[in-house]
């Protein structure tokens, strides 16, 4: 009995004539200049819709507050997005209008955070702020210190008068 011929592997491997030839050096660089142009496309066009900074931008006046200037350049270039960074931003701006932490210093610290980690320096800046701070006698609580630990309703408000403590909450009951 005679058996079947296997059918030739050959003509798969390597002898095919419809095998698409390996592209040559002017394709390929072509390809890669097209990628590069539509990224550059893309990061222009998207470069105008989103936006970095956290905080709206102020007009700047030849009056404005350095130490509100600073407080936005601490939030945005530290991305303190949390509740308590911000917090804890706000009581360096405080002790720094009470003359007790120096500006020239929050700022090297601030550039020393960004230097180590440029996603994410706001943990390296709390513990070197903290560690200057204490070497000049300035205690300086863990920014943990300021997270809000209380239970509120969706329906409580925070009151804001410049008299009370600005931690107090009133819970307001609609129909």
């Amino acid at each position: 009995m005679a058996f079947a011929q296997e059918p030739s592997r050959r003509g798969l491997l390597g002898d095919d004539p419809l095998r698409i030839s390996q592209p040559n050096r002017l394709d390929v660089t072509m390809t890669r200049q097209l990628h590069l142009a539509i990224l550059a496309l893309i990061m222009i066009c998207s470069g105008s819709i989103a936006s970095a900074q956290i905080t709206a931008p102020r007009s700047s006046s030849a009056q404005a507050d350095r130490y509100d200037n600073l407080q936005d350049q601490l939030v945005n270039r530290l991305r303190a997005t949390r509740d308590d960074q911000q917090a804890y931003i706000d009581y360096l701006i405080k002790l720094l209008r009470k003359g007790r932490l120096e500006t020239k210093l929050v700022v090297a610290i601030e550039r020393y955070a960004m230097r180590r980690n440029r996603d994410y320096p706001f943990p390296f800046f709390e513990r070197a702020l903290r560690y200057e701070a204490s070497k000049r006698g300035v205690a300086l609580p863990p920014v943990e210190n300021f997270a809000s630990t209380r239970n509120v309703s969706p329906g409580a408000t925070r009151s804001s008068t410049k008299d009370e403590d600005k931690s107090r909450w009133t819970i307001t009951i609609r129909p």
